[in-house]
């Protein structure tokens, strides 16, 4: 059992969507630390549509963890349970400056493909591509399919 007790992993609905949105704008500012421009920041209500979160298939808790709630596992347990469903194709794409993910994803059995130039609202920022050695997305040339 997690220091915070049991922990169940579930499918989003729409009536979670505030609750995102208030996790995500809590960590959002860590993700972006060393990697871009603080004035990067949208807020979730902002940037959902256009960052796919509606097309998205995703689970609550979600890879976003409430600060408060950082370095208990349940990062670890949100990605195994992702994992599940994405499968051998699994990749990330995250900023090079945000060594928490990068050690999670890494820990899972990613890895490195490619670092990039990006741009954050507006900012530059370096974003790197990280892929299971069975994702085609391993090659650096690769695109996702929309």
């Amino acid at each position: 059992m997690s220091p915070l007790g049991a922990i169940s992993i579930r499918p989003y609905s729409e009536s979670d969507f505030a609750a995102v949105c208030a996790i995500h704008d809590r960590a959002r500012p860590y993700e972006l630390t060393g990697s871009a421009d603080p004035r990067a920041f949208r807020p979730m209500v902002e940037e959902a549509e256009e960052e796919e979160f509606f097309a998205s298939k995703t689970l609550v808790a979600w890879l976003y963890v409430d600060p408060d709630h950082h370095r208990r596992g349940i990062g670890s347990m949100l990605l195994g349970e992702a994992l599940k469903h994405c499968g051998s194709q699994a990749w990330v794409n995250t900023m090079d400056g945000n060594a928490a993910a990068i050690s999670l994803y890494r820990k899972a059995g990613f890895e490195l493909v490619k670092s990039f130039p990006s741009d954050c609202d507006g900012y530059p920022c370096t974003c790197v591509r990280l892929a299971l050695t069975s994702s085609r997305m391993r090659d650096p040339a690769a695109r996702r399919e929309i």
